[in-house]
């Protein structure tokens, strides 16, 4: 039954099955409305073998930009949750480590086809600066209650594009993560913005300009003053009932 799922799971994810295959039968089960069962993930067989699937996958031998970026996306998150099963139960990822509360991006290392990296690593010095696309950072889920939502399937290469506009579209039109207060001549916005500013800009010229890209219905005003919401660490955690195979 395994080999059959697998062989299956190649023609479906291509290249980086079984990884991709194994890591979205372990979302599917564990993501409930953007938040991570990780009790239940901590024990998913699935997600066991994903885990070992991607320690030994090349990211080198895939062929196409958009598979190389759906793999690293894919393998950011599937580390984030990696890195906080194994230190659960936890209220925040900002408590993983012992050299400070960015242990966890900076210091603590997983491994991706046989080598070692960061998560910051991956998202600074892979994802952000070879492709250079800012939708990215509504796609990655550092597992707190500040970041996009997780999908619960993995990203697909054949369809990337299309779901990248779907996750930028979310998380534009979410008043948690964007909001206009005209009266007040305020554009609130995600934390994600600040940080990543220069991201956005390269690519559309503005914020402002970015955000006109993905926001429906309201126009996005000239002239706003920015201001920023507070970003939440508490951990992206579900505790609902758990899931059944």
């Amino acid at each position: 039954m395994v080999s059959l799922f697998l062989c299956c799971a190649a023609s479906a994810f291509g290249a980086t099955a079984p990884f991709d295959a194994l890591f979205d039968r372990a979302l599917r089960r564990h993501v409930h409305e953007g938040l991570v069962d990780y009790a239940g993930m901590k024990t998913d067989t699935d997600f066991v073998a994903a885990s070992t699937a991607l320690a030994a996958l090349d990211p080198d031998t895939l062929a196409t930009g958009s598979e190389r970026l759906a793999f690293w996306i894919n393998a950011y998150n599937a580390l984030v949750i990696r890195g906080v099963v194994d230190n659960y139960p936890i209220a925040s990822v900002t408590e993983v480590g012992l050299l400070g509360r960015w242990s966890f991006f900076k210091v603590t290392e997983f491994v991706v086809g046989g080598k070692g990296h960061t998560l910051d690593q991956i998202e600074h010095g892979i994802i952000r600066p070879v492709f250079q696309d800012p939708r990215a950072h509504f796609a990655l889920v550092c597992g707190s209650l500040g970041c996009p939502v997780l999908r619960a399937e993995v990203w697909h290469a054949d369809r990337l594009d299309a779901e990248l506009d779907e996750a930028a579209r979310a998380f534009m039109n979410d008043p948690s993560r964007v909001r206009i207060e005209t009266d007040r001549g305020v554009l609130r916005l995600s934390r994600i913005f600040k940080w990543y500013r220069d991201d956005f800009e390269k690519a559309a010229g503005s914020i402002e300009s970015f955000l006109r890209r993905y926001r429906t219905g309201a126009e996005v005003p000239g002239g706003l003053r920015l201001e920023y919401m507070e970003y939440s660490w508490s951990l992206n955690d579900w505790k609902g009932t758990p899931a059944k195979d």
